[in-house]
């Protein structure tokens, strides 16, 4: 298993001139990448007609947008090593693909990209490490030597293997650096599999393992009361300042910007310590990490414009909520860091996890946070079930899908005492409360 982690170190201070020939790089690095999208935007090279007819355009080929354009670019920036125009082609690819998709969604065209970033990241062979420096290749047969000065967090990770490493030039006469070192880590064997379901203000855990089944819930309400208490706050200063007054936009912006960063260091830092406390979880089990691919849920069909008879339209205040929901970043940051131990993180299909019944199979819609079956009248924690749900499908994939004969066994036996605590659960219990009080292996 691979794992990158990126490491930011700081040159020293260069000399003035070192500083303002890296500075001249950059500015042409900007320029080149902007030709690239002005060039590649509504060029008939990248026109696709699809089988019904209608015409789109397609950026996802970088060789594509180098091979193309690169006598051109080469005639405007011809002291540029020729790999310039590679790494700019692969930045342009990644803007047009988002800007493309993001038109798609909006269904209308937007105001063509602009690359604003004072940085730059550059292939292998343009920049890479030796010894105590950092090694810039601006033109052809010459190159420039960054020193820099590293930390703790460089001297521990640090690695043979690196990826593409990004500049950002600073203030100071210093540059900030980007490494992302790339390990190799050894999967652990799987003792047991670790079903998440991520709500607004819990993450729900189901631990099965082969002897036993325990359920855990961590409040993270945290999260979103922070959210709304800032959402209150830019409510009162756009009420309170007057756009009329000759100066009062600016100061309005600049407290809603102030605001706004507060939040997001708040709540980057509570999904750290959340993503922790689960990583060490998973750790400790030796466990694989099931979790639901919510990638859409933004888009469901009851927020779209043209909905069914039977649809309802969410309301504004939930449209808000669903859009302050952190869980791609509480995603994001457990893969990270499951992985770096050498866990594996696996996503299934969340389509009617929290609303199957265990009992009966069928689906019930409910709004509580206890569902209740309208076809056998079985009641249960929602979150719970969901959680179950999620490893149950999970073991049926890998079921079919294993290739190892003793992880395929391994699992046989983990779905076999999953199996027998469902039975015990719809034999004996009829309320949440209930279960957890008469199962003791279950703890929340």
């Amino acid at each position: 298993m691979k794992t990158i982690k990126t490491i930011k170190i700081s040159s020293l201070k260069l000399t003035k001139r070192k500083y303002e020939k890296i500075a001249y790089t950059l500015k042409c690095f900007k320029d080149s990448v902007n030709f690239l999208i002005d060039k590649c935007v509504e060029n008939p090279l990248f026109k696709k007609v699809s089988k019904k007819g209608n015409v789109y355009y397609n950026y996802s080929s970088y060789p594509k947008i180098r091979k193309n354009f690169y006598f051109e670019w080469k005639s405007l920036f011809p002291h540029l090593h020729t790999h310039y125009c590679h790494s700019s082609a692969r930045i342009t690819k990644d803007i047009l693909k988002s800007w493309n998709s993001w038109c798609f969604k909006k269904r209308k065209r937007l105001p063509n990209p602009t690359y604003k970033k004072n940085s730059m990241k550059l292939e292998e062979c343009l920049l890479y490490l030796k010894e105590s420096y950092l090694i810039l290749v601006i033109e052809p047969r010459s190159k420039l030597y960054i020193p820099f000065k590293t930390n703790k967090h460089y001297n521990v990770l640090k690695t043979d293997n690196h990826g593409e490493i990004t500049l950002r030039l600073s203030k100071d006469r210093t540059i900030d650096i980007f490494i992302p070192f790339i390990s190799k880590i050894e999967e652990k064997t799987i003792k047991s599999i670790v079903g998440i379901d991520i709500n607004e203000r819990s993450v729900d855990m189901l631990i099965v393992s082969d002897n036993q089944v325990e359920f855990e819930s961590i409040d993270c309400s945290e999260v979103s009361t922070t959210h709304y208490t800032y959402s209150l706050k830019r409510k009162n200063i756009a009420k309170s300042i007057d756009n009329g007054g000759k100066y009062q936009p600016n100061v309005r912006k600049k407290l809603l910007n102030k605001f706004g960063r507060k939040e997001r260091n708040k709540t980057k830092d509570l999904i750290h310590k959340l993503s922790n406390k689960v990583a060490g979880i998973v750790e400790i089990n030796d466990s694989v990490v099931v979790m639901e691919d919510l990638t859409n849920i933004r888009q469901s069909n009851s927020r779209q414009k043209n909905l069914k008879i039977w649809q309802k339209k969410k309301s504004k205040k939930m449209r808000r909520r669903l859009n302050r929901w952190n869980f791609k970043q509480f995603q994001s940051n457990l893969k990270y860091k499951a992985n770096s131990t050498g866990h594996l993180v696996e996503y299934i299909n969340p389509r009617n996890t929290s609303v199957k019944c265990l009992k009966c199979g069928k689906i019930t819609r409910c709004k509580s946070q206890v569902f209740t079956c309208k076809h056998c009248g079985f009641s249960i924690n929602r979150h719970f079930q969901a959680t179950f749900n999620i490893i149950e499908v999970f073991l049926k994939s890998q079921n079919v899908a294993s290739s190892d004969p003793a992880e395929r066994r391994q699992m046989k036996t983990m779905a076999g005492e999953l199996c027998k605590f469902k039975e015990s659960i719809v034999r004996d219990a009829s309320q949440c409360g209930k279960v957890i009080q008469n199962y003791p292996i279950l703890s929340t």
